[in-house]
């Protein structure tokens, strides 16, 4: 792979972990809703702890990157860690930031439709994103990928939604 090539790839997955981040800012946190994996689950300790999502994804996926560092891929861990340690950036660097402008609430302070329809569009995109690139967005994807590694047979798309779907039950 030639170097502006490399570039290319850090660059998006850089902006993809900025665009979530800001769909977190903007459509999830203001509307009291938990996306999948980590982030999801890391949202609701947020929500009853006030431990902030940003520090809680990094806490988890550390180990989960250095885990598929040895293990499954290296550039795969490395471009994971990029997008985890960006998203985690731009979440505290949101956090400290006016973004009541942009912000979408409904008056009760909860959006049933509009909220997780953006914002699940945006991670899907976002994670599309990284994906391409060798890359992905940390925590349940990073076991699949280990679980896909140990067991070739199991299709790394169902093992990440099956861990998902038990994250959202």
């Amino acid at each position: 792979m030639t170097r502006f090539r490399r570039v290319q790839n850090i660059a998006a997955i850089i902006f993809a972990a900025l665009l979530l981040a800001l769909s977190y800012e903007v459509f999830i946190f203001s509307n009291s809703f938990a996306p999948a994996g980590v982030p999801g689950i890391a949202t609701i300790i947020q929500e009853i702890f006030g431990f902030r999502v940003a520090y809680l994804n990094i806490i988890i996926n550390i180990p989960l990157l250095v885990l598929v560092y040895f293990v499954v891929d290296h550039e795969y861990a490395i471009h994971s860690a990029i997008f985890s340690m960006v998203f985690s950036l731009a979440l505290v660097l949101l956090d400290h930031m006016d973004l009541s402008a942009i912000r979408y609430h409904t008056e009760n302070g909860t959006s049933l439709i509009l909220a997780p329809l953006a914002g699940g569009v945006i991670s899907g995109f976002s994670y599309s994103i990284a994906m391409k690139r060798n890359g992905c967005t940390g925590g349940t994807d990073l076991v699949a990928a280990w679980v896909h590694h140990k067991y070739p047979e199991k299709n790394m798309l169902w093992v990440i939604f099956g861990i998902n779907a038990v994250v959202a039950g």
